[in-house]
């Protein structure tokens, strides 16, 4: 019996399910690279464990990358430590979906923020310009000209003249989940 025989046979008769096709056990993350990564079971060390169920799928399905030192539930789909694919993690580095090229996910209540202050400084806009208008242009009232208008001017503006601060992508992003 080589090696991985037997520590396959060991870790199934301390699982309990010596004799089943299939084991299911648990492992710490050493290393992850590309689609695969390491892992420690005690002091032995395996590696080439698959994160996606197939090798090329990389930018054709969820790729979750497991933090280094995180405990990880490996399935051996084979009969001999060959055939190893991570299944269940306790803490995650990324998740990538579909390869990643579009980007972090949008974390939306921040994008609604920022939507609702550019909205709030449109509509005061508006509301200035109508109240400069009105007071412009009041039947029966004097024309607004030279510094009466410049007055008037200032003192509808004074809440639009600030510019809004261009808002950074890693506001709007979680650049850990990317699709």
């Amino acid at each position: 019996m080589n090696k991985y025989s037997q520590i396959k046979e060991l870790i199934q008769k301390n699982a309990g399910t010596f004799n089943r096709t299939g084991v299911f056990f648990t492992a710490t993350v050493t290393e992850t690279t590309g689609n695969t990564c390491a892992v420690k079971i005690g002091d032995f060390p395996l590696t080439g464990i698959r994160l996606l169920p197939v090798a090329e799928g990389v930018n054709s399905g969820i790729l979750i990358t497991p933090k280094n030192g995180s405990i990880v539930t490996i399935a051996d789909f084979g009969s001999d430590l060959r055939n190893l694919q991570v299944i269940a993690y306790s803490d995650v580095e990324s998740i990538k979906i579909m390869g990643g090229a579009n980007g972090g996910i949008v974390l939306s209540e921040k994008v609604k923020s920022e939507l609702d202050t550019v909205i709030q400084r449109v509509n005061n806009i508006v509301n200035a310009l109508t109240n400069m208008a009105t007071a412009a242009t009041a039947t029966g009232q004097t024309p607004v000209v030279g510094a009466a208008l410049g007055t008037l001017i200032t003192s509808n503006s004074a809440n639009i003249i600030t510019p809004l601060a261009k808002p950074q992508k890693t506001v709007f992003e979680n650049s850990k989940i990317t699709h």
